[in-house]
């Protein structure tokens, strides 16, 4: 996680193992074979992904989508096929492919199910499995409108990253410092070799991040401050953002895991004053596979959106 760009609260539950999987993803291992219920049999594993998403927007057992996944015979989902709103032909239709050693190398999408490919996006990997190049395609007209190309140190830790937003040269380059319990990034949003931002990654021997300070300008003085809390399981369990760093935390978010180390609530808190302002909860099967997952936005007990997930494709 030492190569992480500061994050906001709504991109953590990735971090902390949320989502449909339990933690397996789109190239995640698959179940627990054919002995898992014998009793010596190890502990059931989530499945690699959904078979199937349906979401009710108002919670009120209307539902406005489906989507319907593809997996691969390793676990890699090939097919994501959306009908929004329900009904009549396929909307949106993403391929994916994978190499052999279980990379996404191509990622095309038709945004408006008519069997053409609207939006095209391309990965490229070194020998030992590092993700070096990356372009995206968004019309699928061959005029590119994000291009990466990443450099990796003997480690395989990201050492340099150069952006293209428009297809006409590098305009931002990333450079990353690994130290012994620090990781520094460093931003040079124009490529004219001037650092413009600057990110410090403070973390222990466990390699877990306890704090983030972010210099928005590059002049030495810390501008914000994200503090990570983990339970004795190394789950992530709550963050703090100090969006001004006067030492007074202004959002927080925590994080509630079962038994078995799954994420089965999660609460945000805008403005840091103790009282929940927002609530995501998931109910799981015995593998860990997300069954339900609920959000409540105000925090009142009722619900605004349920999305359902199904997983008969594995069976």
């Amino acid at each position: 996680m030492r190569a992480t760009l500061i994050v906001g609260l709504a991109g953590l539950l990735s971090a902390c193992g949320g989502g449909a999987g339990g933690g397996g993803g789109a190239d995640g291992g698959g179940g627990g074979g054919p002995d898992a219920g014998s009793p010596d049999a190890a502990p059931l594993e989530p499945f690699a992904g959904p078979c199937t998403l349906e979401r009710d927007e108002g919670a009120d057992e209307v539902l406005e989508e489906r989507e319907v996944y593809t997996y691969d015979q390793d676990g890699h989902q090939v097919l994501r096929e959306v009908d929004s709103p329900i009904g009549g032909p396929i909307d949106k239709r993403v391929v994916s492919t994978w190499d052999a050693g279980g990379h996404i190398v191509e990622m095309e999408g038709d945004d408006d199910g008519d069997g053409t490919a609207d939006r095209r996006q391309t990965w490229q990997y070194d020998a030992s499995g590092n993700n070096i190049h990356y372009q995206s395609d968004l019309g699928d007209d061959g005029m590119l409108e994000l291009v990466i190309d990443r450099t990796f140190d003997g480690m395989n830790q990201v050492s340099r990253e150069e952006t293209d937003h428009d297809d006409d040269g590098v305009d931002q380059i990333d450079t990353f410092t690994y130290e012994a319990l620090r990781f520094i990034g460093e931003s040079d949003f124009g490529a004219d070799d001037d650092i413009d931002q600057r990110q410090i990654n403070i973390h222990g021997d466990d390699d877990l991040i306890d704090r983030i300070e972010v210099d928005l300008h590059a002049d030495d003085v810390i501008d914000v401050v994200q503090s990570w809390t983990y339970d004795d399981e190394d789950h992530l369990v709550q963050v703090e953002v100090d969006s001004d760093a006067d030492g007074n935390p202004d959002q927080a978010a925590s994080y509630v895991y079962d038994e078995r180390g799954f994420l089965v609530r999660s609460e945000g808190d805008v403005d840091a004053d103790g009282t929940v302002d927002n609530r995501t909860t998931y109910t799981r099967d015995e593998r860990g596979d997300a069954l339900t997952e609920a959000r409540d936005q105000d925090a009142d007990g009722n619900l605004e959106s349920r999305v359902t997930y199904t997983y008969e494709c594995w069976q």
